[in-house]
């Protein structure tokens, strides 16, 4: 039996007889064509919601499949991965499909229908992961670990739409809870963004939500190419692309922007944020709130921040279905700054330098990057080039190549 996962300190708390791994696995070989999905689908009655296919075409939308964009897809897709990570990729969203059914049972005051409803969501899953989705190839063959976060995004949604109000509300709440700690570390002095850059990575492993009282350790980075972004970026007119994360590090990565701003005159910055509530995202109803607190009053007041609005429904946003606009504001930019390890995980060989910053915490990230559970890291990686092959090399065995090639730009 497969060890509990736990997902940003949640696991299931009930016992269950139905595994997604196990009844994907099962069936494995068997490829669906849309209209026998929708016939496997109709007796699975998901509290007399109706399922079809068709909600695999809000995660793939034809149009964007028949572009066939060049981007490659990272991590992988399932289709060339290796067994163990298929199965990892679907002992996540199996965890994923049982805590938003606890959740739900939870707020109606019932735990009883929980196992029932597990099972029905994880039979959903496993048709639409076997139906047909480009050139007679089954979904999950096409998919990556995002894809497969916004198909169970998706699927929760339509099995309890209240939960995006949940999720909005612990959003808030993060950020207000977030704010406050910042603010007492800031302690009304003078702070460089090279100081800060510590802090703001580490920020986004504290559980914000979950509670105040928090602190960000300052335990250092175990890879740190500020170097790099202060010649590149912070040292001549330069404009910035910044990639948000989570709500929580949400107030710390306004504050260094703010920074930032404030040590380069000839600094531009955008901030992209997802229109939809997505899990823990920042979406544009907590950056707004967010930049509401006093915290932010010079910031919102600059004309060289702006923020973009993307509709995005994945974990992080993908440039194989992110917007036109979107792809071509970055093509354009100097460089981007992209929070988060499932950004790294998701988004490389950008047609512009990408400084990415996380902490290391999960299985994958730990075989994507070679470093350590809780490395804290900022790394630049140059543009057409990536960071990690899986499986074959780690961020940690190109580094010291992709360090090499930095030249710093003449002003």
């Amino acid at each position: 039996m497969d060890p509990i996962l736990t997902i940003k300190g949640r696991s299931p708390r009930r016992a269950y007889a139905d595994h997604l791994p196990d009844l994907f696995l099962a069936d494995r070989p068997r490829v669906f064509t849309r209209p026998e999905a929708d016939a496997a689908l109709r007796p699975l009655d998901l509290l007399a919601r109706s399922v079809s296919g068709a909600i695999l075409d809000d995660v793939f939308p034809p149009g964007v499949l028949r572009e066939r964009r060049p981007f490659a897809r990272f991590p992988c897709v399932m289709k060339e991965a290796p067994a163990d990570k298929v199965r990892l990729n679907l002992r996540y969203q199996d965890t994923r499909i049982k805590l938003g059914v606890e959740d739900a049972a939870a707020r109606g005051g019932d735990d009883q229908p929980a196992r029932d409803h597990a099972r029905t969501l994880l039979r959903i899953y496993s048709v639409l992961l076997r139906t047909e989705l480009r050139d007679s190839e089954p979904t999950w063959g096409l998919c990556t670990d995002n894809d497969l976060d916004a198909l169970t995004y998706a699927l929760l949604d339509l099995f309890d739409p209240p939960r995006r109000d949940d999720l909005l509300r612990d959003g808030h709440l993060a950020n207000r809870n977030s704010s406050r700690t910042l603010e007492l570390l800031l302690g009304g002095g003078s702070w460089a963004p090279d100081r800060f850059l510590p802090y703001q990575v580490r920020a986004g492993v504290v559980w914000w939500s979950e509670g105040d009282g928090h602190r960000v350790p300052d335990t250092g980075l175990v890879l740190n190419d500020f170097d790099c972004l202060s010649a590149e970026v912070l040292s001549r007119p330069a404009r910035l692309v910044f990639l948000f994360d989570d709500n929580g590090e949400l107030a710390w990565d306004l504050m260094m922007i703010r920074l930032m701003l404030a040590a380069n005159p000839g600094l531009a910055v955008v901030g992209v944020v997802s229109t939809e509530v997505v899990a823990n995202n920042a979406n544009r109803a907590t950056l707004a709130a967010c930049l509401a607190d006093p915290l932010f009053d010079g910031l919102r007041a600059d004309p060289r921040f702006e923020v973009f609005e993307e509709r995005n429904i994945r974990s992080a946003i993908d440039p194989s279905f992110c917007s036109r606009q979107l792809l071509d504001m970055i093509s354009k930019a100097d460089a981007a700054y992209i929070k988060g390890v499932s950004y790294f995980e998701t988004i490389q060989r950008l047609e512009v330098p990408a400084y990415y910053g996380f902490v290391v915490h999960s299985l994958d990230s730990q075989r994507c990057t070679g470093l350590g559970k809780g490395d804290g890291v900022f790394v630049r990686i140059p543009g057409h080039e990536a960071g990690f092959d899986y499986g074959k090399q780690a961020l940690r065995d190109l580094y010291p190549g992709l360090r090499a090639s930095f030249r710093a730009p003449t002003r």
